[in-house]
């Protein structure tokens, strides 16, 4: 969560952030029946704009068995 920022005219928004992955969490997989697809969604909210929601797909590898990926 962000808030208090300033977005300069003609330039795009950008943030680095880290994102971590519940431990024992599943990573993604997919087969013929069943899939695990994981995604970060952002969503924001602008005085005098409409609000909006992106969606990007992310790729969790299983983990290294160290408590870890």
């Amino acid at each position: 969560r962000r808030e208090g920022f300033e977005v300069r005219h003609g330039l795009p928004f950008e943030a680095e952030c880290e994102l971590q992955v519940p431990v024992g969490a599943m990573h993604s997989f997919k087969a013929q029946h069943n899939e695990i697809r994981w995604k970060v969604v952002v969503k924001g909210e602008v005085a005098g704009w409409p609000d909006y929601k992106r969606c990007f797909p992310v790729i969790v590898y299983p983990s290294n068995g160290k408590g870890t990926s």
